[in-house]
Order: C-alpha cells, then structure tokens, then sequence
C-alpha cells in the first residue's frame, strides 16, 4: 500500500512539472510593423532583434548613407529611438537573407531601411523593392507566398 501512495505522488509530482511548463513562442512581431511593410509589399518572417532603444549618434557619414537609404535619422541625433530588426520571407537572389530595421519614437513609426546580408554597405529603401527585383537582387517571390 505505501509503495501504491509513493507511486501517485511521483507520477502527481511529474504531471505537474508538465503542466508548469510554457513555451516561449519568442518575440512577437508587432502588427503595426507588419502593415507598414506590407504597404511596401514586404512580409515579415521572424524578429532578428526585439525593439530595443537606441541613441542616434552617428558620424555625418552614416547619416548620409541612411538617408539615401529612405530613412532620414538626422532630425532624431542626440535622442533615443526605438528599433525592431526583423528577418523578411523576401530573399536575394544568391539565397541570402534580407533584413529590415524600422525606427520608432513615442510609439509611432518614423521609417525603415533594409539590410542585404553580405554586402556593403547593404542598405536599401524598403520602398524600392521593384528595383530590387528589376536589378536582380533579390528574388521574385517571398519564401512562403
């Protein structure tokens, strides 16, 4: 009869570590993000970095470059943004993956630039994408479209 009450309480005490267990999904991918890139016909695949703050202090050379990009960050120096980096479903031609930072303040969106993995200096105007695709940098189709 013990050996039948040890047994409940092991078998009671494993089905509860179960249940106690989550699974963490990671970081969901705000909504909002997504709409504003879809506007552009760009579909997110998964977060590469959650929204972090970051202080705007760049040489007057990366300013230029982000610029050209689409994005003008210059009105923001000296202040903190918000910036969620994701990993779109697009890929390059080569296979390669592309990436999309977009930059918030006071919860509303400022812009975005993309990033090609393994090019310098890598950053496009996520407006862009037809010449992207005119150019031959990146495929015709999203991963999963």
């Amino acid at each position: 009869m013990r050996c039948c009450v040890w047994l409940f309480y092991v078998l009671l005490l494993i089905a509860c570590m179960g249940c106690s267990r989550t699974s963490d999904p990671g970081p969901r991918i705000n909504s909002l993000h997504a709409e504003y890139l879809k506007e552009y016909g760009w579909h997110i695949d998964t977060v590469e970095h959650p929204t972090e703050s970051v202080d705007i202090t760049l040489l007057p050379e990366a300013y230029e470059m982000i610029r050209n990009a689409g994005l003008d960050l210059e009105p923001y120096q000296n202040q903190s943004l918000e910036r969620t980096t994701y990993v779109l479903k697009e890929r390059q031609a080569t296979g390669l993956r592309l990436y999309v930072m977009i930059y918030e303040k006071d919860g509303r969106i400022i812009g975005g630039i993309g990033t090609l993995e393994d090019w310098t200096p890598g950053v496009f105007n996520v407006s862009h994408k037809q010449e992207l695709r005119d150019d031959n940098i990146i495929s015709g189709r999203a991963e999963s479209e």
